[in-house]
């Protein structure tokens, strides 16, 4: 089983440049917004 990587981001031009290559979740937050959705994540057993 192939695993695909998890980027999340806030950064519009990294997300944009990472599409296609892994699965991206752009985030239109704070820097607390992404450490907690990366928590949760995480806690779900993803790697990122």
């Amino acid at each position: 089983m192939i695993e695909q990587a998890i980027a999340v981001t806030n950064n519009k031009m990294a997300a944009d440049k990472l599409e296609g290559k892994m699965e991206v979740i752009y985030i239109d937050g704070t820097l607390m917004d992404v450490l907690k959705i990366s928590r949760d994540y995480i806690h779900k057993g993803h790697r990122l």
